[in-house]
């Protein structure tokens, strides 16, 4: 009944339970949200003080700790106790449930091996159940899939949404940065960290060149918008934030670039661990190798001279003989200094770092694949694992 003149509105903090919420069994995945007031009526019994009870029924709510929302509720209980205790018993029951938490929910989100199917095996026809747009935008990025559209776009049923097409990760970014709301500065750094890649094979044509600086301009604003749009929660700032905040302002200072920035946010999200070893060594590390290429005209062979190209990693020649024609470029110079460098020597020193650090992490995964991953069994690597591990060191 709404409020009257006689009967002022509830108070916001005013319990609406006056009785536990019935729990519907069998529990069935596609109801969870069905348990939504149990777990509203948990939460407001543990922000009353009553933390016991809170926490037996969950417990009692759900025995088989099957259900998604009890689940969460509970091992969020057990997170609390552990961090006010510090008791090796609490600590364990907290990490333990958590875990189980997190496999309830990758059960209710998609099908098992949502990147093993879709990423550890390299295949892009994966049937998947239910996703978010941020799990494709990183799924996108460990298959190099960057831009707006893909070949053979498959129909993926996102969160909130009927089955649609969904694009490459810039597409996915995209529509994150427009209606999504938990960090507009991550959504908004992801999409123009992919408008910056040349995902476009005719870049030599007026077309191509017309869609680049389309791309460039709309980059622009999007890191101009970057640090503006950071957020605070319970008043402690995010800090990813403050990391693509300073990425966009670097951005800025250096005069609208920034080396392998999509490269560096697949990293960040674990996508290049998650990658199939082949798209790492076919895509990932040439992009490496050539930014390493160009930064040795300038300075210390950190890559080589245009007097001899870089032999590419899918090639006949190993990685081996790549660092052979690397230590031969540094004992040349390149003929010019670190401080002709775009941007200065400062520019070239923290380039040269993400380049080698990109470096090692891509020969890493070759070497030695995320213990997760689903790897496909007629994966052939270019690279041979010693090579790999011999390059990471």
């Amino acid at each position: 009944m709404a409020p009257t003149q006689d009967s002022p509105a509830q108070p916001s903090w005013a319990t609406v339970y006056h009785a536990p919420p019935a729990v519907k069994y069998p529990y069935v995945e596609s109801e969870a949200l069905g348990d939504l007031p149990g777990v509203c009526y948990a939460l407001e019994m543990f922000l009353a003080s009553h933390m016991v009870e809170s926490e037996e029924y969950c417990h009692e709510s759900d025995k088989a700790k099957e259900r998604l929302y009890f689940t969460t509720g509970y091992g969020l209980i057990q997170c609390v106790k552990g961090l006010m205790s510090y008791a090796d018993e609490d600590l364990l029951s907290a990490i333990n449930c958590t875990k189980h938490g997190y496999n309830i929910a990758s059960q209710h989100r998609k099908k098992a091996g949502f990147f093993g199917s879709l990423v550890g095996s390299g295949s892009t026809t994966a049937f998947i159940r239910t996703c978010s747009f941020w799990e494709v935008a990183v799924a996108r990025l460990s298959l190099w899939e960057v831009g707006d559209e893909v070949p053979g776009e498959e129909i993926i049923r996102v969160e909130g949404k009927d089955k649609e097409r969904v694009g490459g990760s810039a597409a996915c970014w995209r529509v994150l940065e427009k209606e999504a709301t938990w960090s507009k500065a991550i959504y908004s750094y992801g999409l123009a960290a992919c408008l910056l890649e040349d995902w476009d094979t005719d870049t030599d044509t007026p077309e191509g060149r017309r869609k680049k600086d389309e791309r460039m301009k709309e980059a622009q604003v999007l890191m101009a918008r970057v640090p503006n749009v950071r957020q605070k929660i319970a008043g402690k700032s995010i800090p990813l934030e403050k990391y693509v905040a300073r990425k966009a302002r670097k951005f800025a200072t250096q005069h609208n670039r920034l080396l392998l920035p999509a490269l560096e946010v697949a990293y960040i999200f674990q996508a290049i661990a998650h990658a199939p070893r082949t798209i790492v060594a076919r895509k990932m590390l040439p992009l490496v190798r050539a930014a390493l290429g160009k930064l040795a005209l300038y300075g210390e062979g950190t890559g080589i001279d245009g007097a001899e190209p870089p032999p590419s990693p899918v090639s006949a020649k190993s990685t081996k003989s790549f660092m052979s024609v690397l230590s031969k470029a540094s004992e040349r110079g390149g003929g010019r200094r670190e401080a002709a460098y775009e941007g200065g020597a400062g520019e070239y020193w923290d380039d040269l770092c993400l380049a080698r650090f990109l470096e090692g992490v891509c020969l890493r995964f070759i070497a030695y694949p995320d213990p997760d991953a689903v790897l496909d069994p007629d994966e052939v690597v270019d690279i041979p694992r010693a090579e790999a591990e011999a390059g990471a060191e």
